[in-house]
């Protein structure tokens, strides 16, 4: 008997730790969200038209709707912060979609962002019009609605803002009844193209059990920025934008104490001394260029710049290298692409990339010239385009009804179970039993048709059973 009320009084406190894990799992990370934009197919293919862009036009099959959400993630001192983007979901509500986050490149207006449905948004939204899938764009930290200087090049809070703008979408879409399936499409451009290495390499490192990458893209990104990228633009020759030098600077100061011991004015000659009253997130890329020399070299006080570049251990070289992405070991398959005629991003940061990554025996990693006449800006629309086609071909097609969905997830029985229990599905999909700490105990594949599951390993107790995209409780009870 007494046994028999420890068991129960364990039970309890399970179920209610279980009832506030699983109130903290749907409200962690999503705050908000607000319906901004709303096309039919035949508008957006009409819009794509209009601005000459009839390969994509012709690829449309859905409307979209377009919601700016806000979000909770961890600042530069790992403290919360709000964070904003946009959600792009088709409008047709009957399926299970693929999840994609498109990364924007680089801005220094606090607006000029997705959840403005700025022009790169919509380039990046068009995913889910043409693929058939959910798509994430976070604005990353210090842009939107995110307070504080945006830490540029950042990896680390890239990849974490935007781990976070997919957990918000996540929960979005659980809130709306709209239906994922495990299929992970990652993208991104210039900037973009560095954080989509660095979300992909926090995830399969410490996140494989709550997203499985499918496929990732990095387009014309600066992923030897301690390297290449540095001899281009700290070199003797001009530079088409020389604001890229401060962003990096001010961003490095605020984040490593190495650099912030010295006042941010003590790095730049006279008159540019003052340059960080220019990244208010207010004036445009180009009102800074005129205010910066054409070499990036010349607003560097001499000494500064002179250890910068003999010196391996200068702060900033260490700062740059730390937010390098060369030189790890991918699971899921990477694509780079990138232009022959890019002058602001070397051609040799995917180059460099691609050789480090397939040197590692079983990697599946690929590289494209888009092409040899384009430079930074003109090939992001070619890159997008072929991105989204390669997308449309690997992404699972759309044939999950609602009804179907519902009846995989709900078809654990019977729970409580001791030994064993069974599911019947109608589907092939991926099935992971979570212990409440998070750690995953059991990974297999449910199959359509019954199902049984052995877990006579696993203790008494209450656990989370992930059905696709779906969590449940169970509970075992001996």
């Amino acid at each position: 008997m007494r046994t028999d009320k420890l068991r129960s009084s364990v039970l309890f406190i399970g179920l209610l730790f279980l009832s506030h894990v699983l109130h903290a799992q749907n409200t962690q990370t999503l705050v908000s969200e607000t319906l901004i934009k709303e096309y039919s197919k035949q508008q957006l293919s009409f819009l794509l038209n209009a601005i000459g862009q009839r390969e994509l036009a012709d690829r449309v099959e859905h409307g979209i709707k377009a919601y700016k959400i806000t979000y909770k993630t961890k600042d530069i001192n790992s403290q919360e912060s709000l964070a904003s983007g946009l959600i792009v979901i088709p409008a047709n509500n009957n399926c299970s979609w693929s999840l994609m986050t498109y990364l924007h490149g680089t801005v220094v207006k606090k607006d000029d962002v997705p959840s403005k449905f700025s022009n790169e948004a919509q380039l990046g939204s068009f995913g889910a019009a043409i693929v058939g899938a959910v798509v994430a764009l976070p604005d990353y930290l210090g842009l939107g609605d995110s307070p504080g200087l945006h830490p540029y090049m950042h990896a680390k809070t890239e990849a974490s803002a935007s781990l976070d703008m997919l957990r918000a979408t996540k929960e979005f879409c659980q809130k709306y009844s709209i239906y994922l399936n495990d299929d992970l499409f990652i993208f991104g451009y210039s900037q973009g193209g560095h954080a989509t290495l660095a979300l992909h390499q926090l995830i399969e490192k410490e996140h494989a059990d709550e997203f499985n990458i499918k496929y990732s893209i990095p387009m014309s990104g600066p992923y030897d920025l301690s390297g290449v990228q540095k001899d281009l633009v700290l070199g003797d020759d001009e530079y088409p934008n020389p604001f890229y030098v401060p962003y990096v600077i001010l961003s490095y100061h605020s984040i490593y104490p190495s650099l912030n011991d010295c006042p941010v004015e003590d790095l730049f000659a006279n008159p540019y001394n003052s340059v960080s009253n220019y990244f208010t997130g207010q004036l445009s890329t180009d009102q800074i260029n005129a205010y910066l020399p054409k070499k990036p070299k010349d607003m560097l006080k001499a000494n500064f710049y002179t250890d910068f570049i003999n010196n391996s251990n200068n702060p900033l070289r260490l700062a740059l290298k730390e937010n390098d992405l060369t030189d790890w070991t991918p699971k899921a398959p990477i694509h780079f692409y990138y232009c022959g005629g890019d002058k602001q991003v070397s051609p040799e940061n995917s180059m460099d990339a691609h050789e480090k990554m397939n040197a590692v025996q079983g990697t599946n990693v690929e590289i494209t010239n888009v092409g040899d006449l384009f430079d930074h800006t003109t090939c992001q629309i070619p890159s997008l385009t072929r991105a989204l086609n390669t997308f449309k071909i690997q992404a699972t097609p759309c044939n999950l009804s609602v009804e179907k969905q519902e009846s995989v997830s709900h078809k654990i029985s019977p729970n409580p179970s001791n030994n064993q229990f069974s599911i019947k599905s109608d589907v092939h999909y991926n099935m992971t039993i979570h212990a409440l700490n998070g750690q995953m105990l059991l990974n297999t594949s449910i199959k359509p048709g019954p199902n049984t599951i052995d877990i006579s390993n696993l203790d008494p107790g209450v656990y989370l059973v992930k059905c696709g995209s779906n969590t449940r409780k169970l509970v075992i009870n001996r």
